[in-house]
């Protein structure tokens, strides 16, 4: 077994640290992370103005089995629409996007994201 690859979890909280701070650069403010809601999770919650981003995140070591961002089907995303009309009934008002941060690590180990806005919506046929 190899022990020079970080375990799934801890690449998952890296991955989410560095999308947080990287919206925290593009002015948003962290509401929420990891927020439970139902039988799912919304990896980070972001507030800009009236703006609201339910934030989904994928992280990869390698690419070699393809980008992070390939691995939000449109099972997941259903699942995401379905988590953001339970928080959006919980906190109404404003608006809401659906955005994917992708994360991959350079060669310095050094994480790089991949963020893709209003990546999908409430309505994307399917």
């Amino acid at each position: 077994m190899r022990t020079d690859i970080p375990p799934a979890s801890s690449t998952a909280r890296e991955g989410e640290r560095a999308a947080a701070e990287y919206l925290e650069r593009q002015g948003f403010a962290i509401v929420g992370r990891n927020l439970r809601l139902g039988r799912g999770e919304i990896d980070i919650v972001a507030r800009r103005g009236d703006l609201t981003c339910l934030v989904e995140v994928k992280a990869r070591r390698s690419t070699h089995r393809g980008r992070p961002d390939e691995a939000v089907t449109e099972r997941k995303r259903a699942q995401i629409r379905r988590l953001g009309a339970l928080y959006a009934a919980r906190n109404p008002g404003g608006r809401f996007r659906f955005d994917v941060a992708s994360v991959t690590w350079d060669e310095r180990g050094a994480p790089e994201v991949r963020y893709f806005p209003n990546a999908f919506g409430m309505t994307d046929p399917v």
